[in-house]
C-alpha cells in the first residue's frame, strides 16, 4: 500500500526535473537594443560649455555618464570608475590605437560607431556611448564584472 504512493511520488519528481525543463519554451536570444542618436555639437566640453554651466569637466562627463546609463540600465559608479582608470577623466588619452574618455579602439569599434551614429572618437559623450554600449553587450554576455572587464582591457 504504501508503496503506490511512493512510486507515484517519484514518478512525479522524475517528470518535474527531467521532462518538464524540455517542455518550457527555450528562452529568446538576447537583443541588444540600438540606440540611433546623433551627437548634438552642444554636447562638446570646451571652455565655455564649462563656463556656461558652471560645472568642472569633471561634472560634465559625469553627467554624460549617468544620463547614458541610465539608457542602458547600467551603474553610472562602474563606467566612472572605469574612465578615471582609462583616461584619469583626459579627454584626449591616446594609447595603442585606443583613444578618449574609456579608450575606445577605432579600428575595432568602427562599426558600433557608425551604428550609433559617433563620428568622432575623442568627443566625451560619443565616446561614453561607444564604451557603455560595448560594457552592455559584455555584460549581457559574461555576467561578471571582473570578466567583463578583463575582456574590455583585452586581459587573457
Amino acid at each position: 500500500m504504501l508503496r503506490t504512493p511512493l512510486i507515484v511520488f517519484l514518478i512525479c519528481i522524475h517528470l518535474f526535473v527531467c521532462v518538464r525543463p524540455c517542455l518550457v519554451d527555450e528562452p529568446k536570444p538576447l537583443e541588444i537594443p540600438i540606440i540611433k542618436t546623433s551627437i548634438e555639437p552642444s554636447r562638446s566640453i570646451t571652455p565655455q560649455v564649462i563656463e556656461k554651466r558652471n560645472q568642472t569637466k569633471e561634472e560634465i562627463i559625469n553627467g554624460y555618464i549617468k544620463e547614458i546609463c541610465l539608457s542602458y540600465n547600467m551603474e553610472p559608479e562602474f563606467v566612472q570608475a572605469l574612465v578615471y582608470q582609462e583616461s584619469r577623466y583626459d579627454i584626449k588619452a591616446k594609447n595603442q590605437g585606443c583613444v578618449g574618455l574609456m579608450q575606445i579602439n577605432t579600428y575595432y569599434h568602427a562599426d558600433r560607431a557608425k551604428r550609433l551614429g559617433v563620428t568622432d572618437f575623442y568627443d566625451p559623450y560619443g565616446n561614453i556611448l561607444l564604451g557603455v554600449d560595448y560594457l552592455s553587450e559584455l555584460f549581457h554576455r559574461y555576467k561578471d564584472p571582473r570578466m567583463v572587464l578583463r575582456v574590455y582591457k583585452g586581459v587573457k
